[in-house]
């Protein structure tokens, strides 16, 4: 089914271009979702140029070598572009330039969810999703792919986690430097003593407290 008109307006999303399917090529797919080559949304968000404003955001969709490449422009002054091998990478990008004006995380928790830079393109819509999958050639690579074809969610999910982790080490440190603690052992560190094991038989338990008893000298019995 051909694709309707453009601009396509899906609430905060407009759908500017749906672009094509490329028969056979399940490196366009993820899941159920499909990525046609010269797709292109815009919707506004806040500038990675100043933050303190919002801007236009154009996503692209572009074939590099049978590869998808997704672009992600920012509409300001100067305008910046982004460009990533998946949807969740260059969004990822994008929000954390976003964050480091900020300077609090945008991503909730230290680091982006997955499944958000499908969101900010638009893939999720569910209008548009429906729409997508119903472009002539989508069936044939989401079916071909789902008996043997890549799909980069099991990758977005790894990363994501390896991002948190790295996040969340880099907060500990700069809380530990805050501290004055560097994490190394200083010229005058001394090792903490030895703690001597407790003698059960040294110590007797009363209502006023504890009283310690002399050692006993197993020698002097039977004297």
């Amino acid at each position: 089914m051909a694709p309707p008109k453009t601009p396509y307006n899906a609430g905060e999303v407009t759908v500017d271009e749906f672009g094509k399917i490329l028969p056979g090529k399940t490196a366009f797919r993820d899941d159920d979702i499909v990525y046609p080559v010269g797709f292109k949304s815009s919707r506004k968000h806040l500038s990675m140029v100043n933050a303190s404003n919002k801007c236009l955001y154009t996503s692209e969709v572009m074939d590099l070598g049978g590869k998808p490449v997704f672009r992600v422009t920012c509409h300001d002054d100067p305008p910046e572009i982004v460009e990533a091998k998946t949807v969740q990478d260059v969004w990822t990008s994008v929000l954390d330039r976003i964050a480091q004006q900020t300077r609090r995380s945008s991503r909730g928790g230290g680091q982006m969810s997955v499944g958000k830079g499908a969101e900010m393109f638009g893939f999720t819509n569910e209008k548009i999703r429906k729409i997508l999958i119903e472009m002539p050639g989508a069936h044939e690579i989401v079916s071909k792919g789902a008996k043997g074809g890549r799909s980069t969610k099991d990758k977005d999910e790894k990363d994501a986690k390896k991002k948190q982790e790295e996040q969340e080490e880099k907060e500990m440190k700069q809380r530990a430097r805050k501290l004055g603690w560097s994490g190394k052992k200083g010229a005058d560190y001394q090792q903490p003593t030895e703690m001597m094991p407790l003698d059960p038989n040294a110590y007797r338990c009363m209502e006023s407290g504890i009283e310690v008893m002399q050692p006993h000298n197993h020698s002097n019995e039977g004297e």
